[in-house]
């Protein structure tokens, strides 16, 4: 009996650390804005909440969406929904100025559906389960090669135990902590690798070299181009019955036979690829190694609003449906 009470007591000790680490948490942990933004989602994993209004950055409409509310089209009106990760989710960056630039020309609101940290396969899903409330005439997909393929390998919807233990805050903010330890890794490595190759005037441009898929290793990118490709197929058949089309724009380099990967596919299915690599390249167009500022948004737009110009001139403007 001697022997096991100490067992107890060590226990007993550490679930009340771990209570008082957790209540502790509950009343003064505020979370990381990603976590403020979001909820979690049962298909999806996570998703911009509802009439957020918290941050300016982050404001969202009755869906989710990065943008003011959106009723049915109007006359004449043509809707473009972006999709895709962190440089393209949130307020004031480039789908919101290729708004206003498209909308010189003519009516046009730019729907952004794009969300930090989702992947194709969870783009996909967004699409299918809210974007078509939209109905978008266009569909634009903003992949990103240097975590794409990895993130749709890897996601799995929150259920069972994870999902449970969501209701928990030290959990919560173990798992930021997590998160923000391997991005400023990641960013790290990037850092100094394209300094080393590139020269310092272009850190950014280890994408040609090193980048966060090779983590997975040759084996593992096997299976995450099939699951991208089954990602991307899903946003045809949706694009297709909804009879909207779809272009896929990549702002940063990736490996060389990931980019002939991704060509190949979309032109099998003659699908636009818009390429303007160079944007994630330049470092005066960048606010780290990844997103754009300012001024990168503004490129970002204007050489989106270029490209897609005389793809737009091939789209007959549909009426809007007054029964839906």
């Amino acid at each position: 009996m001697s022997r096991v009470r100490p067992l107890w007591v060590g226990l007993a000790l550490a679930l009340l650390f771990l209570g008082g680490w957790e209540l502790g948490l509950r009343w003064t942990y505020r979370e990381t804005l990603f976590n403020g933004v979001c909820r979690d989602h049962p298909a999806l994993g996570w998703a911009p909440k509802s009439n957020y209004r918290a941050d300016p950055r982050y404001i969202t409409d009755e869906r989710g969406f990065f943008n003011d509310p959106v009723g049915l089209p109007q006359p004449g009106e043509l809707r473009l929904l972006v999709l895709g990760d962190s440089i393209s989710g949130g307020r004031n960056g480039y789908p919101e100025e290729l708004e206003r630039l498209m909308a010189a020309d003519r009516p046009a609101r730019v729907i952004n559906g794009a969300v930090g940290g989702y992947g194709t396969a969870q783009a996909a899903d967004r699409l299918r389960l809210e974007g078509v409330a939209y109905h978008p005439d266009w569909i634009l997909l903003q992949f990103f090669y240097w975590n794409d393929f990895e993130d749709t390998l890897l996601f799995q919807p929150r259920s069972g135990v994870k999902q449970w233990l969501r209701h928990s805050a030290l959990y919560r903010w173990l798992g930021n902590r997590l998160v923000q330890w391997s991005l400023r890794g990641d960013l790290k490595v990037a850092g100094a690798s394209s300094e080393a190759e590139s020269g310092p005037a272009d850190r950014s441009g280890l994408v040609r070299y090193r980048y966060w898929n090779r983590r997975l290793g040759e084996d593992r990118m096997a299976e995450a181009r099939e699951k991208t490709h089954a990602a991307l197929a899903s946003i045809r058949q949706t694009a297709d019955r909804i009879g909207a089309r779809w272009a896929v724009v990549t702002f940063h380099p990736g490996q060389p036979e990931d980019e002939a990967a991704l060509r190949s596919w979309l032109d099998a299915w003659g699908v636009p690829l818009i390429e303007l690599n160079d944007l994630g390249t330049n470092p005066a167009l960048l606010e780290d190694a990844i997103h754009f500022n300012a001024a990168g948004h503004r490129e970002a737009a204007d050489r989106l609003r270029a490209a897609l110009a005389p793809l737009l001139k091939e789209e007959p403007v549909v009426e809007p449906n007054s029964t839906d």
